[in-house]
C-alpha cells in the first residue's frame, strides 16, 4: 500500500489525490505518514496536528517520518517544531530529517543563486548525512552556482569531497 501511495503521488497521476485520501486515516501509522506526505507534497491540506504530534512518538521513523513531511505545512508553530527536532532529537536520522524540511522551507520559491547561497551557509554547520542532502540538492536545484559550489567542496581531501567528485560524474553521466 505504502508502494503504492508513493508511486500515485510521484508519477502526478490526475486523481491521486482521491485515491490516496483513504489511506491518511489509516491505523498504520507509517501508511498514513505516506499518504500524508504525498497528499502535503500534492498541494492538498493536510492534518497538521497529527503530524505535529507524530514529533513526540517514542519511534524514531515516525519522527523521522512527520519531519519529511512537515516542510510542506506554514506556520511558525511548525518551524519551532522542526528546529527542535534538528537540534535535540536523539536519533540523528530524525535530525537529518528535520534539518532538511527546514532548508526546504527555507529553499521554496528561491530562484537557483539564491538557494545556493543558502546551501552553501548551511553545509558547514550541518551533519554529514545532510551535507551530502546539500550537495545533492545544489547540483539538482541550484543550476550554474549549485554546480560551481559542489565543484569547490570536490576539491577538498574529505568524504564531502569524494562524494562531491562522484555526483558530479554521474550528473554529467546523465546529460549524456
Amino acid at each position: 500500500q505504502m508502494a503504492s501511495v508513493s508511486t500515485l503521488s510521484r508519477i502526478q497521476f490526475g486523481d491521486a489525490a482521491a485515491a490516496i485520501m483513504p489511506f491518511a486515516q489509516a491505523e498504520n501509522i507509517h501508511l498514513r505518514l505516506f499518504a500524508l506526505r504525498a497528499l502535503a507534497e500534492g498541494g492538498e491540506s493536510v492534518d497538521r496536528a497529527f503530524l505535529l504530534s507524530c514529533l513526540r512518538n517514542e519511534d524514531y521513523v515516525v519522527r523521522q517520518e512527520a519531519s519529511e513531511t512537515l516542510w510542506t505545512i506554514d506556520g511558525q508553530d511548525v518551524t519551532d517544531a522542526l528546529r527542535t527536532m534538528a537540534k535535540e532529537d536523539f536519533n540523528q536520522a530524525v535530525r537529518d530529517a528535520a534539518s532538511q524540511a527546514l532548508l526546504r522551507r527555507e529553499l521554496a520559491g528561491r530562484n537557483s543563486a539564491e538557494k545556493t547561497d543558502i546551501l552553501r551557509r548551511a553545509l558547514d554547520n550541518t551533519e554529514r548525512l545532510t551535507a551530502l542532502w546539500i550537495l545533492r540538492t545544489a547540483l539538482e536545484e541550484g543550476g550554474i552556482e549549485g554546480r560551481r559550489l559542489v565543484q569547490t567542496v570536490a576539491a577538498r581531501d574529505d568524504l564531502l569531497g569524494e562524494r562531491s567528485r562522484a555526483y558530479l560524474v554521474l550528473a554529467d553521466s546523465r546529460t549524456r
